[in-house]
């Protein structure tokens, strides 16, 4: 299971770094392809991985969806926003309850590589706030940058030092793969 949870999150971080991508761009386009991005997500994840993203986060994203596309570009960008925030409070309060509905059998190094990844996904949700609520402003993505590092770094010495070598070893070899 270790290599599943590495695998989803990954595809995870993937999907919001290249929402941050997008967010670079002007205008309310480029929340619209930021919300079309996550929603493909959700697919693969449904329709490949056999998993069911949590119903919370399925049901923002359609409602973002629909302010995005019926609404004036500020509520679009609130409610985008809003989505993102909200994510980053639930991973950061409460994040075995995220890990269960996605993994209900989750457990050992399965759950500790997991709560690592949820940290991550977390990071990369306020990322995605902050870009959505200044329009990819370039000072926000510098300092998110230079926070993404340290984060990085302390995520590298949390896996090389409390981490047991299973874990360490699942890590490296998912990486690799």
């Amino acid at each position: 299971m270790s290599i599943l949870v590495i695998t989803i999150y990954f595809q995870v971080i993937s999907t919001f770094v290249t929402q941050i991508l997008c967010l670079q761009l002007p205008g309310i386009s480029s929340l619209k392809v930021a919300n079309a991005i996550f929603i493909a997500s959700f697919a693969k994840h449904i329709l490949i991985n056999g998993l069911v993203p949590p119903s919370p986060v399925m049901a923002q994203t359609a409602a973002v969806f629909v302010c995005l596309h019926f609404f004036s570009e500020k509520v679009g960008r609130y409610a985008f926003a809003a989505q993102n925030a909200l994510s980053a409070v639930v991973f950061l309060m409460n994040p075995l309850m995220v890990l269960e509905c996605t993994f209900p059998s989750i457990g050992g190094d399965s759950l500790i590589i997991g709560y690592l990844m949820i940290e991550l996904v977390a990071f990369q949700s306020l990322w995605v706030f902050a870009s959505a609520m200044t329009n990819g402003s370039a000072q926000v993505t510098a300092l998110f940058w230079l926070l993404n590092l340290a984060l990085m770094a302390k995520v590298s010495s949390a896996t090389s030092l409390s981490l047991p070598r299973a874990s360490r070893s699942v890590i490296v070899t998912s990486i690799l793969n």
